[in-house]
This record gives C-alpha cells, structure tokens and sequence, in this order.
C-alpha cells in the first residue's frame, strides 16, 4: 500500500455543536490519543448538559455552572478550542461519488472544510462533525383566554427557557401572598412534558397535564411503571388529562383555568447550516451505521441532528461511532456489540433512557415494547409486598410511607433478559446490563422473586 492510499489520520477535527453528542466526540478523541487539533464551535461558553434543565436546574437544586460538563477547565485540560460562535456557513472541500462499508479517507482524498460563523471567524478542518441538535418543536395552536387574549405560549430547551418559567411563577408569588398560583397547562406525551409538569409544581404553579393515554412512557418503561409514573403525578396534586391539547377540542373551563401554557411537543433538528452545506437532509441529516454523512469525505453528523431516537444515550453512541471511524479503529463496547444474538432478525441495542421527577427514578434498558412478540414474557416484580387492602399503583401505609419500587422484565424466547424498566431500583439497572451482556439464561421464577439479588445470578454463571 503506497503512502497515498494508507488511511490518514486527520490533522484537525471542527466540531459543530458543544451538548453531550459534541461533548463526547472531543472528549472521546483525546480520550483514544488523537493529537491533531480540536475545535468545537457553540454559542454557549462551555459544554452543555441538557437533561437536568428539565429537572434540577428547574427546581432550583442544581445552578448553571451545574449543567457545565466535564468540569470548568475541561477544554484547556484536554486542549480544545473552544469558539462561542453561531456557525453559519459550512463549504465543504472534496466530495466523493461513493463511500462503502468499512472505507477510510486516506492522505489522497481528504480536503480542508471551511466555516464562517456569524461574528465574522472563519475556520478550516480536515473533518468536521456536525452535532447541531434539534429545536424545541412549536405548539401550532393558537389558544386565546377568557378575555379572548392570546395565551402565552413558551417552549423549553436550554436553561434561559426555564429561567424565564422560573421568573414567571415567581413573580406572581412575591405580587400578593394573597394571589392564587400560577396555573400552568402542559403539553407534551413524552418524557420531558412529565418532568416539566412535576418541576413547576415543586415551584408553586397550579399544574394541569395534557397527555394522551398511548404516552411515551408506557413505550419505555412499559404499562406498570407508566401508570405508576402517572400515579406519582396525581399523588402530588398534578391533574392529568388524557387528550391532546389543541385548539378546536379545548376541554371545558380550559381557558379560564389556564394562564401559561408549556408545549413539549417533540424536537426539529437543527438542519440549517447542513442545508445550507448541499448535505442531503431527511428528517435530519442522513448518514450510515458509521455516522459518516454520504457522499462528502470527512464530514460526520451525530446526536439529535440526525434521523432516529433522540435521547441522551443515542447522542453518545453516536458519537462514539463517529469517533471510531474517523480515527479507524472500533467502538468503545456497545451492548449491542456484545449481546448474542436473540433471533435471526433482531439483534437487542440496549438503548438506556431514564426519567426524574419528585423523588422517582425510573429507567430502562432495551425494548420494553418486545414483551408483546410472540415467545417472549413480561415479568413483574414488586419490592415492597401487596396488601390485600391496596392496588399495586396505590400508596401503602403498611408500608410505612416508603417509595414504591418495581421492576419489569422482558425475557426471549430463550429466556434470556433483553429489556428491563425500573422504579427507584438503580442497582437492577447495573445488574441488568451485565446480565444481558452475557446472555445469561435465566429462570423467569428467580426475576419475579423480590428477595433475589439479581448480581448472584452472574455470580453463579
């Protein structure tokens, strides 16, 4: 092989982006000794975490300098430079017709990239990843009060979003200890609808949320833990209204129970400056198992940028992968490198979601949803007992008062584990992983014992 085609390391990586998906590819890079120069270009001053803004940071438990990841001085520790800047033009250098499974840019085809972001800079790299992220998607309603006034209408994803929540339930607090609180409605089925309800209580408002009864929850933590989920809600004084808020079916008293209201109504990816490049751009920027975005040498896409699930893990294994074939080498180890195969047409990605909210944890790995395939079981166990007095979703006074704890199992056909949600039960969690990296049988008595602890399981294989 001649020097020409020999895979090339590149001199210069640009990152577009600076949230966990940008994070963790120049993170990753120095982590796997890459020594070229780095370059992340973000508006914010620091890497940015987003899933605690949702939750601590809007209960007022975690302060801004809190969602800073890597700690204040990571980017001169790992030298990085870091550009607060908006990118605003990507002109990308050599285009190839077309790239295979498994191919490399080499010393011959890679080409310097140039961006220009709105202060005036202009930057070059021989690669460059794109992890741009998505925006919060409007709520297309237009919803009016009892006055016939426009309803306010916010949206959250960053920080200065719930600032502006914050400020506003605050300062209906502080006009008359007299005044009712701020009655707020929420809208939104997924995840992040749910935390936004329960932290706006915790700070006073009146809450009121509107999702529908197929919600995201029930998808990922599966039915039991959804309910119980909903059943936390009610327990602190959150109504729950199991319809889609919208503008031509507003239920009755509506407008004058409402004041604000929070949309939460999924993401759009931030898609501009890939448009602008001539990248091909659907429902995201399109790219291949490797990130890679086709038919340009060098240039990857990563994160909520790009078509698919988006979610804090996806971020990560995205970049990740990024990482690994820019530098030509594999992966760190994915569950879903490792997991034997369940049957000839899946393979389990145990994909790892979580949710705060109040005092509950809950989280979950793999596809609870595969409980319904023919052949598989769903198993449940609760780890406080049952009284005969009570339903499962209900608190107990037997129980003095403790936090409900469950855990939902999916076991194959073959009775090995392959997704599993869990209530305020972390360690299950860990011991799950394990579990279904090994492809561990299991018999489906010992995941519904309360009293098993799930590490003798691998400690007996």
């Amino acid at each position: 092989m001649s020097a020409a085609t020999e895979p090339a390391t590149p001199g210069s990586v640009a990152i577009i982006g600076g949230s966990v998906a940008g994070f963790t590819a120049a993170h990753t890079l120095r982590e796997r000794g890459y020594a070229g120069a780095i370059t992340v270009i973000d508006p914010n001053p620091y890497p940015y975490d987003r899933p605690p803004v949702s939750g601590d940071y809007l209960t007022g438990a975690l302060d801004e300098p809190g969602l800073r990841l890597g700690g204040a001085h990571w980017a001169e520790q790992h030298q990085i430079r870091w550009v607060q800047a908006v990118a605003t033009e990507l002109h990308l250098g050599h285009r190839r017709a077309e790239q295979t499974a498994g191919s490399v840019a080499t010393a011959a085809t890679r080409s310097t990239h140039l961006i220009r972001t709105g202060d005036g800079q202009q930057l070059s790299a021989e690669v460059v990843i794109l992890a741009t992220g998505a925006s919060a998607a409007p709520f297309e309603h237009s919803l009016a009060d009892q006055d016939g006034e426009p309803l306010p209408v916010l949206t959250v994803r960053d920080h200065t979003d719930v600032d502006r929540i914050r400020q506003l339930i605050t300062s209906r607090a502080e006009e008359s200890h007299s005044s009712p609180p701020l009655r707020i409605s929420v809208a939104g089925a997924g995840l992040l609808a749910a935390e936004l309800a329960a932290g706006v209580h915790q700070l006073g408002a009146a809450v009121r949320l509107y999702q529908p009864h197929h919600r995201q929850a029930a998808e990922i933590f599966g039915d039991t833990i959804a309910e119980l989920l909903d059943a936390d809600h009610a327990r602190h004084g959150v109504e729950l209204i199991q319809q889609y808020l919208q503008a031509d079916a507003l239920p009755e008293g509506f407008t004058a129970q409402t004041d604000l209201v929070l949309a939460a109504v999924g993401t759009v990816p931030n898609t501009q400056l890939a448009e602008q490049a001539g990248l091909p751009v659907i429902d995201g920027v399109a790219v291949d198992d490797r990130q890679r975005v086709d038919g340009v040498c060098g240039v990857y896409a990563i994160g909520d940028l790009t078509p698919g699930a988006k979610h804090w893990d996806q971020a990560v294994r995205s970049a990740q992968r990024a990482v690994a074939d820019l530098l030509d080498t594999s992966p760190t180890a994915e569950p879903d490198q490792v997991l034997p195969k369940q049957n000839e047409h899946h393979r389990v990605a145990p994909r790892w979601i979580w949710t705060d909210r109040y005092d509950t944890h809950a989280g979950a790995l793999g596809e609870m949803t595969l409980a319904a395939r023919p052949g598989y079981q769903l198993i449940e166990r609760w780890r406080h007992p049952i009284h005969e007095d009570e339903s499962p979703l209900q608190g107990s006074a037997a129980s003095g008062g403790q936090r409900r704890e469950h855990a939902s199992f999916v076991l194959d056909p073959q009775h090995r584990l392959c997704a599993v949600a869990a209530l305020n039960q972390p360690m299950v969690l860990r011991a799950a992983t394990r579990l279904m990296q090994r492809g561990i049988v299991i018999d489906p008595v010992d995941l519904a014992d309360p009293d098993l602890n799930l590490r003798s399981l691998i400690r007996n294989r």
